[in-house]
């Protein structure tokens, strides 16, 4: 994962986003679809989150908190409006 990478200096921290991503893959991957109904684009928008995420990891709690889980989904609409936008931008 080219997550991980993000955290090589910081070894504690890979167990951990490792825990995350398992976590939150699918909700990350269904709240993307929702907005942007592509799967390359959904896929793209999952990795910008956790991308995101890795490189902003100290800004994460406990794994498992609702503070997390709404962290993320954020994230990830923010990324999902972004890519729609630029899609359609593209095609017009």
């Amino acid at each position: 994962m080219l997550f991980i990478e993000a955290l090589e200096s910081q070894s504690e921290n890979k167990e951990l986003f490792i825990e995350l991503y398992e976590k939150y893959n699918a909700l990350v991957y269904s709240v993307a679809y929702e907005k942007l109904k592509n799967n390359a684009l959904c896929e793209e928008c999952v990795q910008d989150t956790f991308f995101y995420a890795a490189k902003h990891f100290d800004r994460i709690g406990e794994v498992d908190s609702k503070s997390t889980k709404c962290y993320l989904s954020t994230i990830v609409s923010g990324f999902a409006i972004d890519i729609y936008n630029k899609s359609i931008n593209e095609s017009t």
